[in-house]
């Protein structure tokens, strides 16, 4: 028995519904890594001042702070201004948490021995402190 070859327009037949279902479920997996990755992320600013260091929390396509906290009775050897997580200076602090899964998440960081836990939704220090945040 002779087996005829396969057309052009039967191969496209099959294969056209393939590339479309794979189109469909590609185009709102791409949107949503493109839209997480434009999100912010957090910054951090630090300088010295007669109260102690003053921290402020911007999230990086901000002009003002999110958050303001004074670190009473510290100091820092250089102000840093707005540093993210990736070029936060190791003489300013370390980093002991980070998630950005959804951003600008959640960022960790001990500075002169004082916990700082950056929230969307708060800014807590040593884990007793709470502010809001600016609206």
């Amino acid at each position: 028995m002779k087996q005829e070859p396969t057309s052009t327009k039967s191969t496209m037949r099959r294969i056209t519904p393939i590339i479309v279902a794979l189109v469909v479920i590609a185009i709102p997996i791409v949107a949503t890594i493109v839209w997480m990755s434009s999100r912010p992320t957090w910054q951090v600013s630090a300088h010295n001042s007669p109260q102690g260091i003053i921290i402020e929390v911007y999230k990086s396509n901000a002009a003002q702070p999110t958050y303001t906290t004074v670190l009473p009775g510290k100091t820092i050897k250089t102000d840093i201004e707005r540093a993210s997580r990736m070029d936060l200076p190791e003489e300013l602090g370390q980093t002991t948490f980070h998630d950005e899964t959804l951003r600008p998440g959640r960022w960790t960081i001990v500075i002169e021995e004082t916990e700082i836990d950056i929230m969307e939704r708060a800014l807590i220090v040593d884990r007793v402190s709470e502010v809001a945040p600016r609206d």
